[in-house]
């Protein structure tokens, strides 16, 4: 305590500096005149420019809590929004089916964070952080916010293991709206930005910019979902198919977050296709 006193009686001077300073400046806050305008000015911009800094602080280690609440809350709409396109299609079947049908949304999302990737191997997988206990099976399909991205193949209570579209072995059931033709995309363990769309005839004239979307030959995905875009087709000499390249929506080397779709109706449909491979 002694050795305190010592070091303010040396600084005196300054602390005295520092209060008359002090006292000057409230001083002149309290006056109207234009020194004191500016102060109250300056203040001003510097007490918002704190408050800037410590928001952005703030949100800055909030932004894990932010990102996740913004993620359920796309997996919601998601799901509105098949829910909508559901209603639409059953009004318009009215007409050729009873009144009483039962509408029922055929998926429930499950949003999950990817903790581990490959993009490098023939055959690639990717680990999520969501398992059995958030009711998650294998078999189910797995999507990014681009697009398709893969099917869960193993699971343990708290992570799952999904087959990435980027496997040599998987293949999606595709549609191509504007020619009504139905394919699949395989991937060719190239590039992981591009895959093949298999089984297009040379009659069908696919083009530079065609869509290619999810079927409705496939339970894993609903019908409609982004798989790529078009972006080469060439003749293949000696066969009667095309040879064409799709850019795949989802980009697998910067995926982090995705959506596993838990079918609503699998145990009944399972127990009634069982034997059976669609």
């Amino acid at each position: 305590m002694q050795a305190l006193f010592a070091f303010l009686y040396r600084i005196r001077v300054f602390l005295l500096f520092i209060l008359l300073e002090a006292i000057a400046i409230v001083w002149m806050s309290q006056g109207n005149s234009y020194h004191s305008y500016v102060l109250r000015q300056w203040a001003r911009e510097f007490s918002g420019f704190v408050q800037t800094q410590v928001a952005g602080v703030y949100a800055y280690f909030h932004l894990r809590e932010d990102h996740q609440v913004l993620l359920q809350e796309n997996s919601r709409l998601r799901q509105d929004l098949w829910h909508a396109y559901a209603q639409l299609n059953h009004l318009k079947a009215l007409r050729h089916t009873p009144a009483d049908s039962l509408l029922r949304d055929r998926y429930e999302l499950v949003d999950a964070q990817v903790v581990g990737n490959q993009t490098h191997l023939s055959n690639n997988y990717f680990l999520i952080n969501k398992g059995s206990q958030a009711g998650i099976a294998p078999g189910m399909g797995v999507i990014g916010p681009q697009g398709v991205a893969g099917k869960v193949v193993k699971c343990s209570p708290h992570y799952s293991v999904v087959l990435s579209l980027l496997s040599t072995n998987f293949g999606v059931s595709a549609y191509l709206p504007r020619l009504g033709h139905e394919s699949y995309v395989r991937w060719d363990g190239k590039n992981a930005r591009y895959a093949a769309l298999k089984d297009v005839p040379k009659p069908v004239k696919v083009v530079r910019g065609d869509s290619v979307f999810t079927s409705n030959f496939s339970r894993l995905f609903p019908e409609g979902l982004l798989i790529g875009i078009v972006t080469e087709v060439k003749d293949i000499p000696g066969s009667t198919y095309r040879d064409v390249i799709v850019k795949l929506s989802t980009d697998f080397r910067q995926l982090r977050y995705v959506y596993v779709l838990k079918e609503t109706d699998k145990e009944e449909i399972d127990s009634l296709t069982e034997g059976i491979n669609f």
